[in-house]
This record gives C-alpha cells, sequence and structure tokens, in this order.
C-alpha cells in the first residue's frame, strides 16, 4: 500500500509537470482544479473490475509489487500479468544448467538451444566413448567436439549466472524480473 501510495505521488507530480497543450485533454474535477486525463481505449479509467491485482487511484490502476499491465494485452483488464521472479531464475539456471531458467522466463527458443547444446555434449562423449572402444585413431573429432561445446557450454552458464543475477535478461513478454 505504501509503494502504490508513493508511485500515486510521483505520477501526480509528473502529469504536474508535463504541458499541456491544446491537444491534451482536461476536465475539472470536484475542487475546480485542472487535471490531465490520461484515459483512453488501451487504459480505461480505474474501476473494481479491471484492476485485478492493484489498486485505484484518482482513475489510475496501479498495481501491487509483483503485478503489471502487458502492452499488448487483448482485455482491458489491468495488473493481470504476475512478473517472474529473479531469484527463481538465478536458482533453476544454477542447479539444472540446460536452460531450465530460459524456460521459465518464457525465453523457449534460447532454452532450446541450450538444452540442444547439452545434448551435443552428451552425444559427443558417448560417440567419444564407443570410438575409443572400437578405434584408437579415430577419437579426435569426437574429443574436439566435446572440448569446443563444453567451453561454449561453461561460457554460456557464467554469463547466463551474472545475467540473471544482475537483471540484463528480461521474460518472454519484455517484462523485467522482479
Amino acid at each position: 500500500m505504501y509503494k502504490a501510495f508513493i508511485i500515486f505521488i510521483s505520477l501526480q507530480i509528473t502529469l504536474s509537470s508535463s504541458p499541456i497543450n491544446e491537444k491534451t485533454p482536461i476536465f475539472k474535477n470536484q475542487n475546480n482544479t485542472t487535471k490531465i486525463d490520461i484515459s483512453d481505449e488501451i487504459n480505461p479509467l480505474c474501476n473494481q473490475f479491471n484492476c485485478k491485482e492493484g489498486n485505484c487511484f484518482d482513475n489510475l490502476c496501479v498495481c501491487d509489487y509483483g503485478y503489471t499491465t502487458l502492452k499488448n494485452s487483448p482485455t482491458n483488464i489491468q495488473c493481470d500479468y504476475k512478473k517472474k521472479e529473479r531469484i527463481i531464475a538465478v536458482l533453476l539456471e544454477f542447479f539444472f544448467p540446460i536452460g531450465i531458467g530460459h524456460f521459465y522466463v518464457g525465453k523457449y527458443f534460447t532454452g532450446l538451444l541450450k538444452l540442444s547444446l547439452f545434448v551435443i555434449i552428451l552425444l559427443s562423449i558417448s560417440t567419444g566413448i564407443c570410438f575409443s572402444y572400437y578405434s584408437k585413431n579415430s577419437v579426435i573429432a569426437p574429443f574436439f567436439i566435446l572440448c569446443l561445446s563444453t567451453l561454449i557450454f561453461v561460457i554460456w552458464y557464467l554469463v547466463d549466472i551474472v545475467k540473471f543475477s544482475f537483471g540484463y535478461y528480461l521474460d518472454g513478454n519484455g517484462i523485467e524480473l522482479i
């Protein structure tokens, strides 16, 4: 509630300091003071039905912590999207470094790439074991693929841990992690 009040106050300061031109719709409230009407068809006036996880302040829906409104939402319901948590993504990526953190935040293509790189590592290990058992001379190619893919995987793993930890990654909808 305190954070919502702070957001409301900062929004009021921003709106009161923004320039009003002849195209800006304005109205007078009960105290006969001028306010900017920022409602439109994308952001309807706030009421108890369209502000799902938030509070209405002066006809604006201020979302609770951890919730936001998607920009291209097909409904007029605001504050209906729960943000993904950064610590969960970091822990998933730390303990399951095969792209599970990317799947959690909704970046399925990146998760699939990392998972396929892990499968390449497993295949090169099994191929190297099979080749080394049957032929002593043809172990170099699977060993090279194993070293190269493992190096790429470890670097990607470290980059992912750092980027998830410091909030550089966004979720699949372009929303920052909390």
